[in-house]
This record gives C-alpha cells, structure tokens and sequence, in this order.
C-alpha cells in the first residue's frame, strides 16, 4: 500500500509523488472492480451480496484515504516551484475525485438494490458496454502514469486516448438513458427504479470526467 512511499522515498521528488498517484490509481481499480461486481450482483433479483460487496468497498476507501490524504501536504510543504506544486496539486485533487467518485456509484446502486431490487435483462448488455469502456479508461490512465517517468511521448498518447474513450462513452451512456426512459414507458421500471437507475448512470459518466481531467492535468504537468 502507499506506507511504502514514506519513509525511504523522498516525497520532494516528483517522481516518487507520481509513484504514490499510481499506488492510488490502483486501488481505486480495486474499488472499482468491486462496483463492477455490484452492477452484475443486480442483474440477479433478489441479490444477497450487494451490502456486503459496499461494505468491502467502504474499508478499502477508509484505509487508503487515510494515507493518500498525507500526500497533500506532502505537495503543499516541498520546496517546489509555484506552477510545478500547483499542476501536482491539481492532479492530487482529480485523482481523489476519482476516487469519491467510485463511492457515488456504489450509494446509487444501494438505492437500486433497494428500490428495484434487481437490473431488468433488457439494460444488462448496454450496461455491460459501460462498463467496459469505464474499466479501460481508468485502465489507460493508470498506464499513462506507470509511463510518466520513462516515457513522456507514451503518456501524451495515452492522453489522447482517454479523450476518444471520453467521447464514446458519453455516447453510450446517452443510448442507455434513453433505454432507461423506454423501459419506463413501457411501465418494466416504477418512477423510483427509473431514477434511481438515471442517477447510476450519471455517477458512472462523473467517474470518467473525473478520469478525463486528471488525464490532462497528467498532461499538463508533463508539459510544464
């Protein structure tokens, strides 16, 4: 975990702050995987692990905010210059939103659970597209940041690949939305069910904003 990157690492070294940024990044893909297993847990009526699966993911959050909240001040006390300590601090800052940003899903899923109780068949492969897109983009970040230090062409790539990521999804949650509002329509989902499942979806596109933002606060770091 990210104790490791006190002690014996010098945290006035930008590279080693970096480092601790990626040790977040993948816990926060450990938090996410756990959200991804509550959406597929509520493909299934009448699902019993979903409290359980937000419990895990509440622990993991507690435990790493503890650390990666030092990291700040870290930033905040290093001898750096002015825009140099501004972009690390605007990237520490998206990367926690991020991170907050997984939380958000999971309480709109608890309301899903507990509202509907389960995701009607007809939104599971939609979903499931979301899904994916949403795990690669944060999978592509976490990569531009194992890049940071020894390939700085690699991460502009990176970049812009999360921005084409960006755009798909929005596209493929619009297509979800609008099968959200037919499936109510169609009286398969109550007005509770409905938004509930509405709000998912928009925690879902905030996750990968927040992802997109920290892409180029990454880049603009790089930059400077």
């Amino acid at each position: 975990m990210l104790e490791k990157y006190f002690g014996f690492m010098d945290m006035q070294d930008e590279p080693s702050i970096v480092e601790s940024f990626l040790e977040h990044s993948r816990i926060n893909e450990a938090e996410l995987h756990l959200v991804i297993e509550m959406i597929r847990g509520l493909y299934t009526p009448n699902a019993t692990a979903i409290d359980d699966l937000n419990r895990r993911l509440l622990s993991v959050h507690d435990s790493s905010k503890r650390i990666f909240d030092t990291i700040e001040e870290h930033i905040i006390q290093s001898k750096r210059s002015n825009q140099n300590g501004l972009d690390l601090l605007q990237l520490y800052q998206a990367i926690y939103r991020i991170s907050t940003s997984i939380l958000c899903i999971s309480k709109r899923l608890l309301i899903v659970h507990r509202v509907q109780g389960y995701i009607p068949d007809q939104l599971h492969y939609p979903l499931n597209e979301v899904i994916e897109i949403t795990s690669t983009t944060h999978q592509t970040f976490k990569e531009a940041l194992e890049h940071y230090v020894k390939d700085k062409q690699r991460v502009i790539k990176l970049v812009y690949k999360i921005s084409e990521l960006q755009q798909q999804h929005q596209a493929l949650s619009l297509d979800c939305v609008e099968l959200i509002y037919t499936l109510g329509n169609d009286q398969v989902l109550s007005i509770g069910s409905l938004r509930a499942l509405e709000t998912t979806i928009e925690s879902i596109n905030m996750f990968n904003q927040h992802i997109y933002r920290a892409s180029i606060g990454l880049e603009a770091l790089l930059l400077n």
